[in-house]
């Protein structure tokens, strides 16, 4: 399944913040975890222009459309918020899910 993300060119030094992957690319299998990690490096102004950067890669490539890029995009949050929402408080592991 080809990612509704645009993905880093792999060896590119000069790639757009945006884009999701390493040096080495993007594994399309760990493309919800990228999505995710750039979400909580980048400043909450950039949201907006982070979101569509992707939707414009995956509307323009003919991927999907724009209410299943958003159910796409929704449902990797809200499943991650549940994954940190089980966490609990008391473990060792609990400084690492802050």
């Amino acid at each position: 399944m080809k990612s509704y993300f645009k993905p880093r060119a792999p060896f590119s030094f000069s790639s757009n913040p945006y884009d999701l992957g390493t040096l080495m690319g993007l594994w399309h299998s760990h493309d919800d975890n990228h999505f995710l990690l750039k979400i909580y490096r980048i400043d909450e102004k950039e949201f907006s222009n982070y979101y569509d950067y992707h939707l414009n890669y995956a509307l323009g490539n003919n991927l999907t459309s724009e209410e299943d890029f958003f159910r796409h995009a929704w449902q990797i949050v809200q499943t991650r918020i549940k994954h940190l929402e089980i966490q609990d408080p008391f473990s060792r592991n609990h400084a690492m899910h802050r």
